[in-house]
């Protein structure tokens, strides 16, 4: 028996489902769908009795068109295979489509994005609906059971209101065409009010609810239109494009008469009741604005009136001399209490009072600055001493500081100071004068030595002494035996040359010479 590792079984089971299964297609609802960060998805394929686990990878998710939602019924393709790490049962998705009525939803909802893009869902676009519609149009097929319901229905809550059917398919390829003519015939001066209705069914069936050129239609329309399409778990678009939504074809009639036949009874009673209180209401208010008039007539009657006016005029009297004699007697009052006022400030008794306090007051002051005054003589005595003695010291001190400064400013006189340097300026001339003269002099005395120098070591006096001086026949001088004047020589070692002497020159001839080099002394 062979022995497997754990890796090696998975692997070689991996392989073997893959080759017995192939490429295989599984359709079933979407269950446990979860979006890895990675971009792969991972979801479990369900039905009734069974699930299969589902891996869709990044590399395949990116071409999938489907918004993949729970409970979506899906068809997958992909490989049967076992996750090796993990050892599960799984297939590998590689391509994905709605299945039977799901795309049906799927189409219905690229649907929906595209037209809730340009704004046919709105609110700004919805109409109001009348409060009373008195012509009431029906968009329904003549034999189903909604058209009986709503017809019933607005036949008990609205009787006085005129309903028009337009008799339509409301499923099938000529449904939506037929709807779409039914809803251009409607005119805002004609009805008030259209309704669109149809029994329940499956998203197949409804579906021309949902295609693009009725609903379009529909939000061209210039009337109000109440959808009332399907059951409450029915989802088509025809109800976010209408003005308003119904539940049921019931509920959209109910809902085009807000007000009832049975509800105007009831507001006419009220308003009948209401109008009878307001006339006996009315009727009590004026018997008794009625009775106020007669009490205001009789109050205000000419012989009332004069007598009531007497007897103000006796009462005012009354009150007038009452008030006046008042007046009289305060003022008397206040004329006493003036009068002794005046009298304590009449200007003659305030100039006696005045006199009488001065007099002791000026005797005071005349003593008071003669005494001030001779302080004020002596204290200027005194301070006039003080002043001359001080100013006279003040004015010694001040002449025994001027004299140092005095010599120190003689001593510091510019014009002496100027005499001074001026005086060092000439010093100074003479000495540079001086001193370039005798620059010249030692300069002339060393320039006769060097002359006499160069003179007495000059060529002329060395041939004076018995020396000559050597040129070859090209003029240049012969200093030694060299290898140029050995070159000259003819094969007889004859050699042709010039010999300056002090007083002329001598040209020896065809001379043999012997070379005779002389040893050089250390010295």
């Amino acid at each position: 028996m062979v022995v497997f590792t754990v890796s090696q079984i998975n692997h070689q089971a991996n392989e073997l489902l893959g080759e017995a299964m192939g490429s295989v297609a599984v359709t079933g609802e979407i269950r446990g769908l979860v979006r890895a960060r990675s971009g792969h998805v991972y979801f479990k394929l369900a039905d009734q009795h069974a699930q299969l686990d589902c891996a869709f990878f990044k590399s395949s998710v990116r071409f999938c068109q489907v918004d993949l939602q729970e409970d979506l019924q899906v068809t997958v393709t992909g490989r049967l295979g076992i996750y090796e790490q993990g050892g599960r049962y799984q297939l590998i998705v590689r391509h994905l489509e709605p299945a039977g009525d799901s795309k049906l939803a799927a189409e219905r909802e690229r649907i929906r994005k595209k037209l809730a893009a340009e704004g046919l869902f709105d609110q700004q676009h919805k109409k109001p609906l009348p409060t009373l519609a008195r012509r009431i149009a029906v968009i329904s097929s003549p034999s189903g059971a909604a058209i009986a319901d709503v017809k019933a229905t607005l036949a008990r809550r609205l009787p006085v209101a005129e309903v028009v059917l337009f008799p339509v398919l409301v499923q099938g390829d000529q449904a939506a065409a037929q709807i779409c003519s039914a809803i251009a015939q409607l005119d805002p001066a004609d009805f008030d009010l259209a309704l669109i209705v149809r029994g329940g069914g499956s998203i197949s069936e409804l579906w021309v609810f949902n295609e693009e050129p009725l609903l379009r239609a529909v939000f061209r329309c210039q009337v109000p239109i109440i959808s009332g399409v399907g059951h409450e778990s029915d989802q088509t678009l025809i109800e976010l494009v209408a003005d308003f939504r119904a539940a049921t074809p019931t509920a959209a009639a109910e809902l085009a008469t807000p007000i009832t036949a049975d509800l105007m009874r009831e507001n006419l009673m009220r308003l009948r009741q209401a109008v009878s209180r307001g006339i006996v209401y009315g009727q009590e208010q004026r018997g008794q604005h009625l009775d106020r008039l007669e009490h205001r007539l009789r109050q205000a009657s000419p012989q009332r009136r004069l007598q009531q006016a007497r007897s103000n005029l006796t009462a005012l009297a009354a009150r007038l001399s009452r008030h006046q004699h008042a007046q009289l007697a305060g003022q008397r009052q206040q004329l006493k209490q003036l009068g002794g006022r005046l009298q304590q400030h009449h200007p003659g008794v305030f100039i006696r009072q005045m006199q009488r306090r001065l007099g002791p007051m000026k005797a005071r002051l005349q003593s008071a600055w003669r005494g001030r005054s001779t302080r004020c003589q002596q204290q200027l005595v005194v301070l006039q001493r003080r002043l001359d003695a001080g100013l006279g010291a003040q004015i010694l001190r001040r002449k025994n500081r001027l004299l140092p400064l005095k010599g120190q400013l003689k001593a510091h006189n510019p014009i002496r100071m100027l005499a001074e340097h001026r005086h060092q300026s000439r010093q100074l001339g003479l000495r540079v004068q001086r001193g370039v003269v005798k620059q010249i002099k030692q300069q002339r005395q060393r320039q006769t030595a060097l002359s006499r120098t160069l003179h007495a070591l000059g060529p002329e006096r060395v041939l004076k002494r018995g020396y000559s001086i050597v040129t070859d026949v090209a003029g240049e001088h012969v200093l030694g035996h060299t290898d140029a004047l050995v070159g000259q020589l003819d094969a007889q070692r004859r050699l042709s040359v010039r010999l300056r002497l002090a007083d002329g020159q001598a040209v020896l001839g065809q001379a043999t010479l012997s070379i005779h080099p002389v040893e050089k002394s250390n010295d």
